[in-house]
């Protein structure tokens, strides 16, 4: 049972769209009791187990990070985190390790690579890897998931041959002059390697998760959704509820899993060992950073690329009418101008989300204005990283020239109709939710520029993927769940360049403090 707090002399943002600020709230058995002035606040509550006085810190809904692979966060927490090394020496030095310490033959997986950080525009060779790791065979996925570096010996392992063929929505890439393969697999050629990759026991798994967590806590984040990726639910669905994880998490389900779900009695808003059952889900194309970005005209780089596309429209229209008939959301991954132009055309020939049901979009990242004009009247959703307009600046500007310039149009995805949601969808040791908001209300950022209270709506809202949430989640008000996070100042105060340097001191999940920077027992 959670303690009965009352937090006074604060600016408390309600997020119930209205205006107006409350100075004190008082918690109960989980549930905000009253909000309001401190005379109202105390009165409900006139003798807490748990008393703070935030000196005028600002408390907000807490955060939510509506779209990551956590499959591939809990790869680097089992097997090799990559995400913080800046050259290529470092990673071979952190594989030679792993080999001393690994029996010959047993396989290396690291997670969390990417060669931008190493100012390379070429991928990398599987001669590398050789070098270092001539004995086992080497699995190493980039930072957006879409990309593995491998060596000969996995190659070899997995049956990629000189005559082997690419898959559908995937990409062997091969030496330009002899057609060997150079150990880089794209996309959907990366699901080649998964069977042969080690499976963490149980136990393992759960205690990665739960590292995962504690850091979501220690930014203000209570609750993320996840892409399940293909054969995957079985994996996540391992993980029972006793846990106590104090954390919301809904799972997107891969298109090609749907007739599992279908056998189960699962659709959207089910709930499955703990977690909750949000769309299905495909991906349309790949990222800017791996250029399998699906792109209407070629990319700066290479005259005759245009990216991938992983998912033919018919499919995604199939896709569209089965989740229609068996009252399911539907999330599309499109990241290039083309992709977000098949979802476009997609929602219109379908009539997807004109009923009850949200079509969601994961990126949005380059869009015309006309296909914006296009979109219908549809419950629409946009899951998007603002930080990328920062971080990919300059792979943009190398890739995609000027037409970065309209790249993570917020403004205009809003304009057309689409709840704005913000997510990582990068490694989580490099996404902070207020350099997010900060990114997204930030005037110089062309196509950002929303509002305060737009930006922290994109923060601190999820998509509802039930018919009704009688816990109110995403907003403090009599009676609804309390989830919350305190600040280490007001974000309306500052500067937008300066909502970064705020702090989150406290994080509470259904009435618990489940993360104190101050160190107070949680």
């Amino acid at each position: 049972m959670s303690e009965s707090v009352l937090l006074h002399n604060g600016m408390i943002y309600p997020m119930d769209g209205q205006e107006a600020r409350a100075e004190a709230l008082a918690i109960r058995e989980g549930r905000i009791l009253r909000i309001g002035t401190a005379a109202e606040a105390r009165e409900a509550l006139p003798s807490p187990d748990l008393e703070i006085d935030l000196h005028g810190r600002a408390v907000l809904p807490s955060f939510v990070d509506n779209l990551t692979i956590l499959s591939h966060e809990i790869g680097a927490k089992v097997f090799l985190d990559l995400s913080g090394l800046l050259n290529v020496p470092e990673i071979f030095a952190m594989i030679e390790q792993a080999t001393r310490r690994s029996e010959r033959g047993e396989w290396i997986a690291g997670y969390g690579w990417n060669k931008s950080h190493w100012g390379w525009q070429r991928f990398p060779h599987r001669a590398d890897l050789d070098l270092v790791s001539p004995h086992h065979p080497v699995f190493l996925l980039s930072s957006d998931g879409r990309v593995a570096w491998t060596n000969s010996m996995a190659l070899e392992q997995i049956g990629i041959r000189r005559d082997t063929t690419n898959p559908p929505g995937g990409e062997i890439e091969r030496d330009s002059t002899t057609g060997a393969a150079t150990g880089i697999l794209k996309e959907s050629a990366v699901d080649l390697v998964r069977p042969f990759l080690p499976r963490p026991e149980t136990d393992v798994l759960e205690n990665a998760l739960r590292d995962i967590v504690r850091y979501y806590h220690s930014v203000g984040v209570t609750a993320a959704s996840t892409l399940a990726l293909q054969g995957e639910i079985e994996l996540l669905t391992r993980i029972d509820k006793p846990l106590g994880l104090d954390f919301d998490l809904t799972l997107h389900v891969h298109n090609h899993d749907r007739e599992l779900c279908a056998e189960r009695g699962w659709k959207t808003g089910s709930g499955v060992s703990g977690f909750s059952i949000g769309a299905l889900w495909a991906a349309v194309d790949g990222t800017l950073l791996s250029r399998t970005a699906w792109m209407l005209e070629p990319y700066v780089v290479n005259w005759d690329l245009h990216g991938i596309q992983i998912t033919p429209g018919e499919e995604l229209e199939d896709l569209a009418r089965w989740c229609l008939a068996s009252g399911w959301d539907v999330l599309f991954h499109a990241s290039g101008d083309a992709a977000c132009r098949t979802v476009i055309e997609t929602l219109q020939k379908t009539g997807f989300g004109c009923g009850m049901h949200t079509a969601l979009i994961a990126g949005g990242d380059l869009v015309s204005e006309e296909d914006l004009q296009g979109i219908p009247k549809c419950r629409l959703g946009l899951c998007c990283n603002p930080i990328k307009k920062v971080t990919e600046s300059d792979a943009g500007r190398t890739y995609w020239g000027n037409r970065w310039n309209r790249a993570h149009p917020l403004n205009a995805w809003k304009q057309a109709g689409a709840a704005l949601r913000f997510s990582s969808m990068e490694p989580l040791g490099g996404w902070s939710p207020l350099k997010a908001l900060q990114v997204a209300t930030d005037p110089a950022q062309k196509g950002m520029g929303l509002t305060l209270v737009e930006g922290l709506e994109a923060l601190c809202s999820r998509f509802s993927h039930t018919a009704a949430e009688p816990c109110k989640k995403g907003l403090l008000a009599d009676g609804a769940s309390a989830d919350l996070v305190v600040l280490s100042g007001d974000p309306a105060r500052v500067s937008s360049q300066e909502i970064s340097d705020l702090r989150v001191d406290m994080t509470f999940y259904e009435g618990n403090m489940v993360f104190n920077r101050e160190g107070q027992p949680s």
